[in-house]
């Protein structure tokens, strides 16, 4: 099961890190970053996937924790413009979104 899922730089969302139970429901005011926090979820379970179909191309070493991939080999991304998952439309390599799960 999910236990906790940290996100960091995802578009209007500068730093969300919250424990999940059985159960988690989300409330908030419009604009309070509720779908983003689904999207960035989405996001990255679309992008793992990603990875993983690109496996026989890209072997995945043992040790590898994180990774980087391009727009175009990813099978979903919640903006056609990636540049706009980063805070202020400014994505690069150092500043992009950051999201963890924990099991």
């Amino acid at each position: 099961m999910l236990k906790r899922v940290t996100i960091e730089r995802f578009k209007s969302i500068a730093a969300f890190d919250e424990e999940l139970k059985a159960v988690t429901v989300l409330v908030g005011t419009n604009n309070s970053g509720k779908s983003s926090v689904l999207n960035a979820i989405h996001s990255a379970v679309a992008i793992a996937q990603s990875r993983l179909q690109l496996a026989d191309q890209i072997p995945i070493m043992t040790d590898e924790v994180g990774f980087s991939i391009s727009a175009a080999d990813t099978f979903y991304l919640p903006l056609v413009n990636t540049s706009w998952l980063a805070p202020s439309g400014n994505l690069t390599q150092t500043n992009g979104p950051k999201i963890a799960f924990y099991f």
